[in-house]
């Protein structure tokens, strides 16, 4: 990927170091919005956990940001080989031909204008997808039951239940 592309009216590009605080304040924002709808999903942002994983995942270079009028509204983890929480999720199927999508965030000011799905139809589209790489894997909690039928309606598959109450799905890449 070159330095920064553009994708409709946004300017995608890698995560640097310097995001990180950014990065923290979007998981925060959003997990103190789940959580006021009783929902614990990313509660451990709210306790200062996952910190690592967020500063790991702009260090390997897996996480990317996208900017509107220079401001950062939105973020997403994509990595093309399964970590140790894929491993566990996905601990049934052979995932070698496929790409993980992580923590994938909307500033809380532009949710509703469909930057979620721009994104992910930015990671099938805009995102340089090597050849072995057949399909799109994500998880989510149970419990959110408007996110679950948000991947659905976004053309992901539902696959199933992990036994620790997560919704795993998957989209087929278009050739």
């Amino acid at each position: 990927m070159k330095e920064q592309t553009e994708f409709n009216e946004l300017v995608v590009r890698k995560a640097y170091v310097s995001d990180f605080s950014t990065l923290i304040d979007l998981f925060t924002e959003s997990s103190k919005w789940l959580r006021n709808l009783g929902l614990n999903q990313w509660s451990h942002f709210l306790d200062d956990h996952g910190r690592d994983d967020v500063l790991d995942s702009i260090s390997n270079g897996t996480a990317y940001v996208f900017l509107k009028n220079n401001l950062l509204v939105g973020t997403v983890t994509i990595q093309l080989d399964p970590d140790d929480w894929d491993k566990h999720v996905w601990a049934d199927l052979d995932v070698r031909d496929s790409i993980f999508i992580h923590r994938l965030a909307i500033s809380h000011k532009e949710k509703g204008r469909g930057l979620g799905r721009e994104i992910l139809n930015w990671i099938e589209h805009g995102f340089d997808i090597p050849q072995s790489k057949r399909y799109l894997k994500l998880d989510c909690v149970n419990d959110n039951l408007k996110l679950n039928e948000y991947y659905i309606q976004s053309g992901f598959q539902f696959l199933g239940r992990t036994e620790d109450g997560h919704s795993k799905y998957q989209k087929e890449l278009s050739d």
